[in-house]
């Protein structure tokens, strides 16, 4: 690297660092939109909405899947990739409703890796390190854990049991 280029990632970096600093003025979640709108998008896409959650139960080792035709991520306790049609029907979904991504998390700990929840991130903003998340969740076991999450604020019911809009900020 030569000493324009090191001036120029050094001169690229501060720049991002005072840009950063008037962020606070800023607040992501208004460009979230309101829960409202969810809620609607959660009344018409239902049948979208949970063919992506059977997707998961019937694809232990599906960890997430992207709207890209290479955009998959499988455990390695359990690498067998899902058949091309049950990933396509999933894309397809995911067009439906106007998702990002698919998480479909499960608890490796115990014997048959139950899925612990699915998430379906459908607005974010800012970066990966810095930003908000806002979609659909489903959890089906109702814990403490989650009953807390509701009483914060960070979830919200959503009509049906294990059903939540969320809202994440890293």
């Amino acid at each position: 690297m030569n000493a324009n280029n090191i001036m120029f990632y050094f001169i690229f970096l501060f720049s991002g660092i005072l840009l950063g600093c008037d962020a606070e003025n800023f607040s992501t979640f208004d460009t979230m939109p309101p829960d409202e709108d969810i809620e609607i998008l959660f009344a018409n896409k239902n049948d979208s909405i949970k063919q992506l959650v059977e997707f998961c139960k019937s694809n232990p080792s599906v960890k997430w899947l992207g709207t890209e035709s290479t955009g998959i991520d499988l455990s390695t306790v359990l690498a067998v990739k899902p058949e091309n049609t049950d990933i396509s029907e999933a894309r397809r979904a995911f067009t439906d409703i106007g998702g990002e991504a698919l998480m479909c998390t499960r608890d490796w700990g115990q014997q048959d890796f139950p899925l612990v929840s699915v998430t379906l991130p459908l607005y974010s903003s800012g970066l990966s390190v810095s930003g908000v998340s806002k979609g659909i969740k489903f959890i089906p076991i109702v814990s403490n854990n989650v009953r807390a999450r509701v009483k914060s604020g960070e979830l919200k019911k959503l009509g049906e049991d294990g059903w939540y809009i969320y809202l994440s900020e890293t």
